[in-house]
Order: structure tokens, then sequence, then C-alpha cells
């Protein structure tokens, strides 16, 4: 699905995604940071709060900015719990 990259404050470079590929692992935001201008990129950073109950394909369009306090807050569409159809939820997180 479309990522969203966002310039940190401090500088580094920040993509958010979604990952439907609930086959290997659970479905999700994730995130990715690089300091060097995205040339490297560290480690999975897992956004939505796990575990997400059932695979779920349907979701993504992340979205995220970072508050005045530095933490981050992405909002993205997915299911919510037994909803059958789709509500656009948000985590605020930090790095």
């Amino acid at each position: 699905s479309p990522p969203h990259l966002l310039q940190l404050a401090d500088g580094r470079a920040l993509l958010s995604y979604s990952y439907r590929d609930h086959t290997k692992e659970p479905s999700g935001i994730r995130a990715l940071i690089s300091d060097d201008g995205g040339e490297h990129w560290s480690e999975v950073i897992r956004v939505t709060p796990q575990p997400i109950v059932k695979p779920y394909d349907d979701l993504g369009y992340p979205a995220t900015l970072q508050l005045a306090d530095g933490s981050l807050f992405t909002a993205y569409y997915m299911h919510a719990e037994e909803d059958p159809y789709p509500s656009i939820l948000y985590t605020k997180w930090q790095i």
C-alpha cells in the first residue's frame, strides 16, 4: 500500500507503511527509520498494537506526524475488532 515518508524534527526519515502478508507474521502498520537519507533503514517497528485478533488484509494508507512533545501519531484504516466495516484508527507512539 502507499507508504508515508516524514522527516522527523531531528532530521531522520520515518517511513510508515502497511504490512498485509499475514502468512508470515501478523498484519499491521509498520515503520522504518533512516538516519542517512534513506541509504540504510532500521529494524521494523510495529506501530499497531499487537496482537491483531485475526489476519487482516484490508488495512493501510498510514499517515504519520510528529507532535510537539516528540511523540508520533499514525492514522490508518483497519477493521476495529469485530466491526464488519473498516474504521479510521490511530496509534500514538514513541520511538
